[in-house]
């Protein structure tokens, strides 16, 4: 709590306020009754190999259930705190992990390997507080479906010159759209769009799956290697952007009356404020194939580095992130996974380097 003096009349009193004295962080209420999750889980797993083991690997299959999760939730507005941690519920995860390593050639001068790894998984909340099966809205908590699933309006365009019979319906419902803004889906076609029966799950930013793949290959001295990762699947928050004010200067592909696209909607409309529907733009498919690196090395012979009193010598050189594919636009999913955050987000900034390095053992 953060010390704050209030005024009543002309008398200044010290008092407190929970988080910081703008509000922009409540704090977290205590909760004294909180205890550890349980998780009970079965594993069934396979380790194979052929060929005098030039093909190995394992194959495990998983179902865990988990009571008593940790969920963030609201507390009563009257405590003057933002959320309370509480252990409300259980959940069910499946999963199936895959593990092949193959070594594809084999001669006294060159070798090449490969290490493919593929992880599967999904969870699913099956009840919450007291076993309810209701899904909990406020906290985005929902029956049959992952912790963090993403619940909006659901971007189906932008409102065009030629929907004019269609904008009139809604309206006529009480609704000002007008053509440029952006339209999202009516789910139970009513003509009416609100957030109780309009709003549904577009994704989660889990991914379906994760995969990697690591070539090796040797030659004399010579080594390179490659690895390649991919997540997909998942949905991502990050791209959207307003054309209020300066922004209206930024590139985008935003609606006009002789550019009708249902890309962007018009710049500069009401009063200045983010567009109506505004959150249902900043989702994005978060699926990339991305190359972490690419390693070229030289190790020179020992009968020459041994004279110099070394047992070995490398030089290398390595590219990080040389190359991305995503489906997301302006954005680099995998970049909050580099830098330790959420993959429900994304930041449009990533490192990428060339390094030249030495390895020496004495």
């Amino acid at each position: 709590m953060v010390r704050l003096p209030y005024i009543f009349g002309s008398i200044a009193a010290p008092g407190y306020v929970v988080g910081d004295p703008k509000g922009t962080d409540q704090g977290s209420l205590p909760n004294r009754n909180l205890g550890w999750e349980h998780t009970q889980q079965i594993n069934l797993g396979l380790d194979y190999g052929f060929l005098n083991n030039r093909i190995t690997g394992s194959i495990e299959y998983y179902v865990a259930n988990t009571d008593d999760i940790l969920l963030n939730k609201t507390p009563n507005s009257v405590t003057g705190y933002g959320t309370i941690t509480v252990n409300a519920g259980k959940t069910k995860n499946t999963g199936v992990e895959l593990a092949l390593s193959t070594v594809n050639i084999e001669s006294p001068d060159f070798r090449w390997t490969s290490d493919l790894t593929f992880t599967s998984s999904r969870t699913e909340i099956v009840s919450l507080v007291d076993g309810s099966k209701d899904d909990d809205i406020n906290n985005g908590y929902f029956i049959g479906q992952p912790v963090g699933a993403i619940y909006d309006f659901k971007k189906i365009g932008i409102w065009q010159t030629a929907d004019a019979a269609e904008l009139a319906r809604y309206n006529d419902n009480g609704a000002d759209y007008e053509p440029g803004d952006i339209r999202v889906q009516d789910v139970n076609n009513d003509g009416i769009i609100d957030p109780t029966n309009d709003r549904q799950i577009i994704g989660n930013g889990n991914p379906e799956w994760i995969g990697g793949l690591i070539n090796t290959f040797s030659y004399k001295n010579w080594d390179l290697s490659a690895f390649l990762y991919s997540e997909w699947g998942a949905t991502i928050r990050g791209g959207a952007v307003d054309l209020q004010g300066q922004y209206v200067h930024r590139a985008v592909d935003y609606w006009t009356p002789n550019n009708p696209t249902n890309a962007y909607p018009r710049p500069n409309y009401n009063n200045g404020g983010q567009p109506l529907f505004f959150s249902s733009m900043n989702y994005q498919d978060g699926s990339f194939i991305k190359l972490r690196y690419v390693s070229l090395g030289y190790n020179f012979e020992k009968n020459y580095i041994e004279k110099i009193g070394l047992s070995n010598l490398k030089i290398y050189a390595q590219a990080i992130n040389p190359w991305l594919y995503s489906k997301a636009d302006f954005l680099d999913p995998d970049s909050s996974f580099q830098n330790g955050g959420s993959n429900n987000s994304a930041s449009s900034i990533t490192t990428n380097s060339f390094v030249v390095g030495l390895n020496v053992t004495f």
